[in-house]
């Protein structure tokens, strides 16, 4: 009987160990597969933000494209129209006479951008303005009523 009394408890013993090997297998288990969801769930957010962030980019690059623009800087001195630079043709122009003691702008077109690159004027805002490049975009030099502005029409005046 001590046989079937070992065997016995060891029988009774043993269900319960595989009970608390069976809940902790289920806790395992239920744990495996979240972490597997979480990480999916990451990688398909990372994938997402750099499938827009690159869609984003390549639109701004192929909306921007210039060749042959057809944009202008119209250049203004005292109201009157005194030329128009072609954006898509590297130029630089001095409005005024830069050896003379008179008011001078220098006005450069490089990489279908226009901007005031030197001036006499006290304040420097042309200077600061920085490039312009879109239509209705204005650089404007007051102390010597100097006005550029891109427009889309080469015939305009």
């Amino acid at each position: 009987m001590n046989d079937n009394t070992i065997t016995g408890e060891s029988s009774a013993q043993a269900p319960a160990g595989d009970t608390q090997t069976a809940e902790a297998d289920c806790a395992v288990t239920s744990e495996a597969p979240k972490k597997d969801h979480r990480r999916r769930n990451t990688i398909i957010l990372a994938v997402v933000v750099l499938a827009v962030a690159g869609g984003g980019l390549l639109w701004q690059r192929l909306a921007n494209r210039r060749p042959d623009s057809g944009l202008v800087a119209v250049v203004q001195l005292g109201g009157e129209v005194i030329d128009r630079l072609d954006l898509d043709k590297d130029t630089q122009l001095i409005v005024g006479d830069k050896n003379k003691v008179n008011d001078y702008n220098v006005v450069t077109v490089k990489d279908g951008k226009v901007s005031v690159t030197e001036s006499n004027c006290e304040n420097q805002i042309c200077v600061y303005t920085g490039e312009i490049q879109y239509e209705g975009e204005v650089i404007a030099c007051l102390p010597h009523s100097l006005i550029i502005y891109i427009d889309t029409d080469k015939d305009k005046d």
